[in-house]
C-alpha cells in the first residue's frame, strides 16, 4: 500500500476512525517503516536474513528483530538490552536482563505507605515503608499510669509516681488500733496485720479457737517468738489423741520436719544442718545410737554416707541385701583401719589395714585360724643340668634335678589339686657360645585320656625371648597372660624349646610361680573323678 502523502507518509484508520497503523519513511533508501497502535495478530511473520548486524537503536527507540544470514536464528537488541537469541525456545536471558524486567515491573504502579524504585546500577529494588506505628513506648505508658496518681484523694496512704526509675512508692500511714475490751489503751505501729482470730485468755497464755490460722504474719515478714525462759510446746494436753506432731510446712503445706508427742523427729529433705564454722553434731543416748537407711524396705541398697567440704562422697557404709559394704569414693581413695597401741588417743594410734583398689596392706602379724581360700602363689624350683641342643623339647622336673624329653614323665608331670596358672618362670643362664631363641609353653591334659599320647595334651600358652651368647648369666623372666591354665584334676607339665646351639651341657637355674585358686580345691571328701569338675 503507498501512502499519498509527501515521502511516504501516512496513516491507516479503520472506517469508524480508529488507527491502525502509522507508515513513514526512514534512512537514505527511503525504507517504508510501520508503526503498529496496537496487537499484531498473524499466522506467520517473515524476516529476511540480513548478512549485517543492524545498529542499535537510540534510546526511546524501541528495539529491533532481525535474522542472521551466517546462521538463521533470530535476535532481538535495543538501546537497554544487548543482543540476546530470541529463536530458541530454550533460550537463556542474562542477569541484567531479568532484572531489568522485573525493576519494569515495579514502575508507574500504586503502592500505599512505601516507596519502590529499582536501581538498575546494582539491580537491587530498594523498599521504604512509611512509618504508621502508634504504639506507645514503655517511658509513654509510665507517664500515663503515674499520672493517674497524681491529684487524688487517699486515705492513710500516700502514692508517688518516680519518673526517674518508672515505679510508683506507696507509703502507709500509721494505722491506731484500739483494745476497748478487757483493758483500755492505744496501740500505735506500722503495717498492722489484720487481726481476725477468735481468742480468749489472760495476760499469761491466749486460746485459739478451733481450726483458726493461730499467728500469721504480713507478706514476707518474720514472726519472731521472744522468751526470757523456756519457750514450751505441749501437744495433746488432755491426752485424747495419739501421736500428735508439731509440724513446719512448706508454702504448698507439705510437711518438712515435725516432732512427734513420743519424741520422734522427722525431716521430709532428709538434710540436717549445722551452721557455724567447724561446729559438730554431737549425739547423746542412753543406750544405743541406731542410724537405720531405707527403714522403707526399699531395694536395700541405701548407704550411710560422709561427704567432704565439696558434696563428694569419700565414705560410704551401706547395706546391698545382706551384704555390708564399706567404701571410700574419692579419687584412688582408700580405707584404714586403724588401732591403738597402749597410748590413749591419736598419740597412739597406728594403720593396721590399708585398702587399695587393688591390693590390701597389712602392717602387722596376720593370725588365720582357719583355711584361706582364694588366689595364692607357690614357688618351685625346677633347675637342670644338661644340654639342650638345637631345636629340641624338653619339660622342666618338678622334681628332682633333671629335665625330660617326654611330656608324661612323673618328674615332668603334675596334678593339680584346683584350678590355677603358671603366673611366670625365671631362668638364669651360665656361659653361652650361641644365640637363639628360648620358647616356655604350659600344657594341661584333663583326668579320663591317656597322657601317654602327646596329641591329647593341650597347648595353653607360649612365651619367647631372644638369647645372645653375650648374655651370660643373665636372667630371663617369661610371664604369662592367660587367667588360667589348668582346672582341678587336670595334668601340667612346662616345656623349654630352642631354634638354636646355646651352648654345651650347662647349669640352667629356674624358679617357677604357680599361681592356685584355693576356692576351687577338690575339697575334703573323698571322690572318683574322669572330668574336671
Amino acid at each position: 500500500m503507498k501512502s499519498p502523502k509527501v515521502k511516504g507518509i501516512g496513516e491507516v484508520v479503520t472506517e469508524y476512525g480508529a488507527k491502525v497503523m502509522k507508515i513513514f519513511k526512514k534512512g537514505l533508501l527511503g525504507r517504508s517503516l510501520f508503526d503498529f497502535y496496537g496487537d499484531v495478530k498473524a499466522q506467520t511473520f517473515r524476516i529476511k536474513e540480513s548478512a549485517s548486524v543492524p545498529s542499535t537503536p537510540i534510546d526511546g527507540d524501541g528495539g529491533v528483530v532481525y535474522t542472521k544470514s551466517a546462521d538463521g536464528k533470530l535476535y532481538y537488541k535495543s538501546n537497554e538490552v544487548a543482543e540476546v537469541e530470541i529463536s530458541s525456545s530454550g533460550a537463556t536471558l542474562t542477569t541484567e536482563q531479568v532484572q531489568d524486567i522485573v525493576g519494569a515491573m515495579f514502575s508507574s504502579n500504586t503502592e500505599t505507605n512505601i516507596t519502590v524504585t529499582y536501581q538498575d546500577a546494582d539491580g537491587t529494588i530498594d523498599l521504604e515503608a512509611t512509618d504508621t506505628n502508634t504504639q506507645l513506648s514503655t517511658e509513654e505508658v509510665q507517664d500515663i499510669v503515674g499520672a493517674m496518681f497524681a491529684s487524688n484523694t487517699e486515705t492513710r496512704i500516700s502514692a508517688t509516681y518516680q519518673d526517674a526509675d518508672g515505679t510508683i512508692d506507696l507509703v502507709v500511714d500509721s494505722i491506731p488500733v484500739d483494745l476497748t475490751s478487757d483493758g483500755a489503751g492505744t496501740i500505735h505501729i506500722n503495717n498492722v496485720p489484720t487481726l481476725n482470730q477468735s481468742t480468749t485468755g489472760n495476760a499469761a497464755t491466749a486460746t485459739l479457737a478451733t481450726n483458726s490460722q493461730g499467728i500469721a504474719s504480713a507478706t514476707d515478714a518474720d514472726v519472731n517468738i521472744v522468751s526470757d525462759g523456756e519457750v514450751i510446746v505441749k501437744l495433746d494436753s488432755d491426752n485424747d489423741e495419739s501421736n500428735q506432731k508439731f509440724k513446719i510446712t512448706d508454702s504448698a503445706d507439705t510437711v518438712v520436719f515435725s516432732v512427734q508427742e513420743d519424741g520422734v523427729i522427722s525431716t521430709a529433705g532428709g538434710t540436717i544442718s549445722i551452721d557455724g564454722s567447724n561446729s559438730n553434731l554431737e549425739m547423746n543416748a542412753g543406750s544405743d545410737i541406731i542410724l537405720e537407711a531405707d527403714n522403707a524396705g526399699g531395694s536395700g541398697a541405701s548407704s550411710i554416707q560422709y561427704k567432704d567440704s565439696g558434696g563428694g562422697n569419700k565414705l560410704m557404709l551401706s547395706a546391698n541385701s545382706d551384704v555390708v559394704i564399706l567404701s571410700n569414693r574419692a579419687s584412688d581413695g582408700t580405707v584404714e583401719i586403724r588401732a591403738n597401741t597402749s597410748t590413749a588417743g591419736s598419740g597412739g594410734e597406728i594403720t593396721v589395714v590399708t585398702v587399695h583398689d587393688d591390693k590390701v596392706d597389712i602392717s602387722k602379724d596376720l593370725n588365720v585360724t582357719g583355711i584361706i581360700t582364694g588366689k595364692q602363689r607357690e614357688v618351685y624350683s625346677q633347675s637342670f643340668l644338661d644340654d639342650l641342643g638345637n631345636g629340641n623339647t624338653h619339660y622342666l622336673p618338678w622334681k628332682d634335678i633333671n629335665e625330660q624329653t617326654t611330656i608324661y614323665q612323673e618328674e615332668a608331670a603334675m596334678v593339680m589339686p584346683c584350678d590355677g596358672k603358671i603366673a611366670s618362670v625365671t631362668i638364669r643362664t651360665s656361659s653361652l657360645t650361641g644365640s637363639g631363641n628360648i620358647t616356655l609353653g604350659v600344657h594341661s591334659l584333663p583326668p579320663g585320656i591317656s597322657n601317654f599320647t602327646g596329641g591329647n595334651w593341650n597347648e595353653e600358652e607360649t612365651e619367647s625371648l631372644a638369647v645372645s651368647s653375650t648374655d651370660d648369666y643373665h636372667v630371663f623372666h617369661f610371664a604369662f597372660d592367660n587367667a588360667k591354665h589348668f582346672e582341678s584334676t587336670e595334668m601340667v607339665s612346662i616345656s623349654i624349646t630352642t631354634d638354636a646351639d646355646l651352648g654345651g651341657t650347662t647349669y640352667w637355674y629356674v624358679t617357677t610361680v604357680v599361681e592356685y585358686d584355693w576356692s576351687t580345691f577338690l575339697g575334703r571328701t573323698s571322690a572318683e573323678l574322669d572330668a574336671a569338675p
